[in-house]
This record gives C-alpha cells, structure tokens and sequence, in this order.
C-alpha cells in the first residue's frame, strides 16, 4: 500500500485538531553507488508542515537527526555522508510544522547491503541483507563480469528468509567483478517531483578492490561484539573496504590464542559467530586484523 498522508488528532483545550503525518516512501543506493536516497511523496502545501527532520541510525538502536529539509524542496534527501559500501543504513523522519512542533517519527526504513565473502575454494558467497520497510516479493543478484555495467542476472529469490548465493563459477579475477541485488516488490512509485520517480530499491556494489599495498590490508571499521558478557556464542560483526586477508583471532590476558584462528577475505558487512563455550569464565582478547588495520575487543566469558 502506498503511503499518504494521513491526519492524526491533537487535542488542544478539548478540541481535536488534525495534524498530518508522513512516512518515507523508499530508501535506496543511488544509481552512482555513492550515497543513499530517502524518498518520501509529497507534501501539500496547505499541509501545514514546513520541513522534514531525517533521521539516521548510526549505531544500534540510535537515530541522529541529520538533515531539516524544507518542504517546498525536492521531496527526497540524498546523504552524502553514509559510506554505502561498509554496511546498511536505516532511516526516519518526522513532519516539523508551521508552528515548529515536530510530528511522530516515521516507521523505519533500512538499505539493502550486499557483502562478497571468499569461501576459500575458489568460489564466493554473496551475502545480502534484507530490505526493512516494505514487504519484498523477489531479490534478485546480479553479477558484472567486466565491471563495465554489462550486468547479468545470476539469482533470483523469493525464499526471502534465505538471503545469500554462492557463486561457484566466479571469474578468475575479483578486481574486475562486480555484485549487487535490487528486488521486485508490488510497491507504488515514489512520486518525490513530477519529474523525478523512484520504483524500486538496489544495494551497494561490490568490487575486489585491492589495497594499496600488502603491508595496508583492509581498513576495518564499525566493529560490534554481542553479547558481551557471552556464555555459549559471540556475534562478531564488522566491515572491510578491500579485498585482502583478515584473521580473527581470540587470546587469553596472558596472550596465548585460545581459539583456532581464522582468516577470510570479504567486500563489505561480514558477521560470524564464535563459539566461546569450551572457554573458562573471565576475560580474554578478540583482535581482528588486515595488514596494519587491526582492532581488539575485550571479551567477558561468564
């Protein structure tokens, strides 16, 4: 169902009062796969809204307001600051009226985010996150062999609890692959202006891009650990810009390695978990590293 704006009622001095709401319509990559667009219809003038809050999720569970976007202007809202290709990004907004009141928040909207991961056998599994926001009814893999934008469609999904594809005939070399999914889904166009449409939503591309030098390695960022104090399992969670070895490793406080290590080459969001449950209770060292990048989190077992 497409969303409208829909009234809902204030009470002031005992008479109800409409006041409008909004929702985003969409959120997507943009076609250049450098930000990401929020998209929402829009407003009437008569209204009584006078700007947009948008608001980011940028770490679990926190939204920051990013953006006031008035709206007399284009009814979508490209930010530049959120890199695509490292993870998902979520969004809401909210309606500020002629008064300055801000309205209710939005539901929640997230990106599609695909990940390459080698399997170490000379194939890849392609790992994708699911669209939040709107039902999806396929989600389609696409691969790029040249990296020239002669897109070819691998996959297609509609088992949408299953949200990866291994690609066991992969070319040779990674560098010059591209991968990425956009859905089919029976969602209305987005109408921002009356020239401009969004209907359908894509994620980030992934490439084999290589470091600049073996010694650099992957720079690794937005690293998560969960739970933490842990008994049985550990969710590790973290995102890799290039196409280079990453170990993950576990030690006690006197430094020996209390767990096998492994290592993994991966194009964006990875997770995996650890099973920590032969491990006696206290503290030890999770230390996840790629040339010169390389991070430690401290691990409570109980």
């Amino acid at each position: 169902m497409k969303n409208v704006v829909l009234p809902i009622l204030l009470v002031l001095s005992g008479v109800a009062i409409a006041q409008p709401t909004i929702d985003i319509c969409l959120v997507t990559v943009d076609t250049t796969v450098t930000h990401n667009v929020v998209v929402w219809d829009q407003v009437s003038p008569t209204a009584g809204i006078d700007s947009v809050n948008i608001y980011r999720e940028d770490t679990p569970g926190t939204f920051n307001l990013i953006a006031t976007w008035p709206t007399d202007s284009l009814s979508e809202y490209r930010d530049m600051t959120a890199d695509v290709n490292l993870r998902p990004w979520a969004y809401k907004i909210a309606p500020v009226y002629t008064n300055g009141q801000e309205g209710p928040h939005s539901s929640v909207h997230q990106t599609i985010h695909c990940s390459a991961i080698d399997n170490g056998n000379g194939t890849y599994e392609i790992e994708w996150t699911q669209y939040q926001g709107h039902n999806i009814d396929v989600y389609q893999c696409w691969r790029d062999s040249t990296f020239l934008d002669n897109w070819e469609l691998m996959f297609s999904q509609t088992t949408l609890n299953d949200t990866d594809w291994n690609d066991m005939t992969p070319p040779s070399a990674m560098s010059s692959t591209g991968y990425k999914i956009d859905v089919l889904w029976q969602v209305p166009t987005c109408n921002a202006t009356k020239a401009v449409s969004h209907n359908t939503t894509r994620s980030n591309r992934t490439q084999g891009v290589m470091p600049s030098g073996i010694e650099a390695g992957a720079q690794l960022s937005h690293v998560h650990m969960f739970p933490n104090p842990a008994i049985g399992n550990v969710h590790l969670e973290f995102s890799s810009d290039a196409w280079s070895p990453i170990t993950i490793q576990v030690f006690d406080l006197m430094g020996a390695e209390v767990l096998p290590s492994r290592t993994i080459k991966v194009l964006g969001q990875y997770r995996t978990s650890l099973d920590v449950a032969g491990l006696s209770p206290g503290i030890y060292m999770v230390r996840i590293g790629s040339g010169t990048s390389n991070h430690t989190e401290r691990l409570v077992i109980q």
